[in-house]
């Protein structure tokens, strides 16, 4: 369930080891709501999309977000030592990759369902 102020959304499902029963937590932002409050706003789509935000498939989404993202580099340097030696090794790099739509997790409000 989200509400109509939701712009973003976290969720997991975790399997109890005890008892094999699910758990599902859901974090959002903002998290200044109550669940009393109407999941939706009643007028035209997408006119309260904050600065940053279009319009997709009626509803607003962040038009561009940057996550860091991690990939494997090789390496091969050669040693000077009384004998000669090759090595291998394998470096992780961080680099940014830009994606048109994501999820991210804030700490605004945890509801376990």
């Amino acid at each position: 369930m989200l509400w109509w102020k939701t712009t973003e959304v976290g969720c997991t499902i975790e399997k109890c080891q005890n008892d094999g029963n699910l758990s599902t937590a859901c974090i959002y932002k903002p998290g200044d709501f109550s669940p009393r409050d109407k999941p939706y706003e009643i007028g035209k789509n997408c006119t309260h999309c904050p600065a940053g935000f279009d319009c997709y498939r009626k509803q607003c989404r962040n038009t561009l977000t940057t996550l860091p993202t991690t990939s494997p580099s090789t390496t091969t340097s050669t040693l000077h030592t009384t004998s000669s030696a090759t090595t291998t090794s394998t470096l992780l790099t961080t680099s940014s990759a830009t994606i048109t739509s994501t999820l991210q997790i804030l700490p605004a409000l945890m509801l376990i369902l």
